[in-house]
């Protein structure tokens, strides 16, 4: 069975599997490997040298399921949770089973890949604007455009785990690209009219710290 999460209203554990509704939630990091947990609803993040937040669906502490390593990041539930446990025994052998769940667990680990690449990538950008611009684009690629434009659902938070940069200058930034018409801004949706004014608007930021070094 695996271990307790911290402060559960409900679990019920039957062949490796463990069904909780959480109120808090706070893994701890380099601690021995645990059961992968898959988030039904939740949103959590993981922090220590990187902040990511997490989506309802979505898994994490799989790796450590796959090779055994310590967990580098501490977990920690922003609001209550309904979460899935599995140990490894019973992971393993629903990945082997059912080809839908490789697949998807597969894309998951992908996309995870990616997202490190473009933290690499703001991480060489010396601007806050030019991050946030280029986080933007990042996430407007390979979505169609509606009437309006392209809509983007991103939290002021989860644009900060993106850039690295805390969540007040992410709202400044945010506001200036506002107020000169480059996003729409509604509730927490961003609503971007045209992707190719955010391009050459990177490329000005672009020059403008190549001209101030």
């Amino acid at each position: 069975r695996p271990p307790p999460l911290a402060t559960t209203s409900r679990c019920s554990s039957l062949s490796g599997v463990c069904a909780a509704v959480v109120q808090s939630l706070r893994f701890q990091s380099a601690s021995a490997p645990v059961p992968v947990r898959s988030m039904m609803v939740a949103a959590v993040r993981l922090i220590e040298r990187s902040l990511v937040m997490l989506r309802p669906g979505e898994l994490f502490g799989e790796t450590a399921l796959l090779d055994g390593a310590l967990r580098p990041y501490t977990a920690e539930a922003l609001t209550d949770c309904l979460l899935l446990a599995l140990d490894g025994q019973t992971f393993e052998g629903l990945v082997r089973a059912n080809v839908a769940l490789a697949v998807r667990v597969v894309k998951h680990l992908a996309r995870r890949l990616k997202d490190a690449e473009d933290q690499i990538e703001n991480m060489l950008l010396r601007d806050n604007q030019s991050k946030v611009v280029n986080t933007l684009i990042k996430l407007a690629q390979n979505k169609e455009s509606g009437p309006q434009g392209i809509i983007l659902n991103v939290t002021p938070l989860e644009l900060s785990s993106r850039t690295g940069i805390d969540v007040e200058s992410i709202k400044r930034g945010v506001q200036q690209l506002r107020d000169s018409s480059y996003i729409q801004i509604t509730d927490e949706t961003i609503v971007v009219p045209d992707v190719a004014a955010l391009r050459r608007l990177f490329d000005l930021l672009g020059m403008k710290e190549e001209l101030g070094r």
